[in-house]
């Protein structure tokens, strides 16, 4: 992966961390709540409530019944599943994220 080449979204997380961007704290979209609660506590300072409450919408949208993030990772080939890890190992192991569950 070239990062010159790369959509900035896309480039593994631990790239941007280091010395051109020193980070203190990392925050888990997954337990975000939770994380900045934490740091609050931390750094002794209040941040603006957050609602990271899941939408309350309903399973189904225009007659189709919504997909979870399982049903679309059953639709990668193995072998993508494999590269993307390789290009995210690192991330995996930072965030503490199972690369079983790919």
């Amino acid at each position: 992966m070239n990062p010159r080449r790369t959509n900035a979204h896309w480039i593994p997380y631990w790239k941007w961390a280091g010395c051109k961007n020193p980070l203190q704290y990392y925050l888990k979209f997954e337990t975000f709540s939770e994380d900045v609660k934490g740091l609050e506590h931390l750094i002794q300072h209040n941040f603006l409530t957050f609602n990271t409450k899941k939408n309350k919408s309903k399973d189904e949208v225009i007659g189709e019944v919504k997909k979870s993030s399982s049903d679309y990772m059953a639709e990668i080939p193995q072998d993508l599943k494999e590269e993307l890890y390789s290009i995210f190992q690192h991330d995996f192991i930072l965030f503490g994220y199972n690369p079983d569950v790919l």
